[in-house]
């Protein structure tokens, strides 16, 4: 198999000098899109949606926001139907996630082989992000050596299940041996602050994302740089999401001036 090129890495680097790019997930709007656009901040889109013609309309809008796809969490569509959709609107996404099943890096494995070879366009083969779920470390180290880039996934249900400490140790382990063989890593849900604030500074990673700054639409809330978050109802909930996506920003660059984010006033706090 050779090695993947992705647009995405020409087009962001992956200079040790680069801060880590960071995704927001759960694009299914078109006013969201057009935050994004304001924000100046790239996008994931969960394969469930991509399909809706007001979500199509927007791509072609907001064509200057960096938008990846991501291929869902626990709803998997097939691989037919799943390469089928891939030729129709691929094109438009920086990378593709493999159709990668928690936990099972055989099932995720296959799936990335049938994928891989039923596409026909050289350009979307080259997009399809290969992820890690776990395994022998070993074969990470293999399937690094063959590529520019690769994801990490299950954290999200890593964190529940053992914590944020042993996640991240597990992630530093993962980290060694990608940085041994030149490559880098997309790390999927991690949208806590001592997570991003431990992880920035690894010249493995590559990206991160969560859904974290759609806490705003959720509950009207909006984070703060100490990583807390609270409720804000003195801002409209666009407002919340925008000041989210900057403070999120702020965590992977600590220098950034954050100032322009202050309340006027303090609501009771959430977390």
């Amino acid at each position: 198999m050779t090695s993947a090129t992705f647009p995405y890495c020409s087009t962001y680097g992956i200079a040790t000098t680069t801060p880590p790019l960071y995704i927001h997930s759960g694009v299914n709007r078109p006013d969201l899109l057009s935050l994004l656009d304001e924000e100046g901040a790239p996008g994931m889109v969960n394969v469930q949606v991509v399909r809706e013609s007001r979500l199509q309309w927007a791509f072609q809008r907001y064509a200057g926001v960096p938008l990846f796809l991501d291929s869902g969490f626990r709803r998997k569509m097939d691989v037919p139907s799943y390469v089928r959709l891939i030729e129709r609107y691929g094109q438009r996404f920086r990378w593709i996630a493999n159709l990668d099943h928690l936990f099972d890096q055989q099932t995720s494995d296959h799936n990335y082989r049938q994928i891989t070879s039923q596409l026909g366009d050289a350009s979307l083969r080259s997009k399809i992000l290969w992820i890690y779920q776990g395994g022998k470390l070993a074969d990470l180290q293999a399937r690094a050596r063959e590529h520019r880039l690769v994801g990490v996934g299950g954290c999200v249900l890593r964190m529940l299940r053992d914590g944020v400490e042993a996640t991240l140790a597990w992630l530093m382990r993962i980290g060694e041996v990608l940085a041994g063989v030149g490559a880098k890593a997309h790390v999927f849900g991690v949208g806590n602050k001592p997570m991003v604030s431990r992880l920035r500074d690894q010249p493995w990673l590559a990206s991160l994302d969560s859904s974290k700054w759609l806490i705003a639409y959720r509950a009207h809330v909006v984070l703060l740089p100490s990583g807390e978050c609270m409720r804000a109802t003195e801002l409209s909930k666009r407002e919340c999401a925008a000041r989210n996506i900057r403070v999120i920003e702020s965590w992977l660059r600590p220098s950034q001036d954050t100032a322009s984010n202050a309340l006027p006033h303090r609501s009771s706090s959430l977390f």
